[in-house]
């Protein structure tokens, strides 16, 4: 009889351990893509305005990775949440928590979230695009 009770309490708790409603986490790898005509220089910035990302990148090349473990794609990571785009005639934009004066993409496009502009290119990997389009329309840098 007692031997049926701690079966009975063994078998509970494993399908209690069973049943959570934990999503599942991910790593998830993303990095800047620049398909535009002209150099880019991407600096991104923490939430304590430190700078954690400086990468200059060439046409059609891409960034260093950034990784995060998530239950779902948010957006560029290592760490940043305010980013500068500078193409190399000093125009581009500023996208994020800080300091940004409406400089973000057109459309609201952004590199810090969900957006369309990132190319799912599969097994958690994503990139976010830098286009001829992008560079056509960038703004003049402070």
């Amino acid at each position: 009889m007692i031997m049926k009770k701690i079966i009975l309490i063994c078998v509970s708790l494993l399908l209690l351990n069973n049943c959570t409603d934990e999503a599942d986490e991910h790593t998830y790898i993303t990095r800047f893509k620049n398909v535009s005509s002209t150099t880019i220089e991407i600096k991104g910035y923490d939430s304590r305005d430190n700078l954690v990302f400086d990468e200059t990148i060439l046409t059609n090349n891409t960034s260093s990775d950034c990784t995060r473990s998530a239950e779902s794609f948010l957006g560029i990571s290592c760490n940043i949440v305010s980013v500068e785009i500078k193409f190399n005639n000093n125009k581009g934009y500023v996208c994020g928590k800080l300091n940004t004066n409406g400089l973000c993409f057109l459309n609201e496009k952004s590199p810090l979230g969900n957006d369309p502009s990132f190319v799912n290119l599969a097994n958690y990997t994503y990139e976010f695009v830098i286009t001829q389009e992008d560079f056509e329309n960038a703004y003049d840098l402070p």
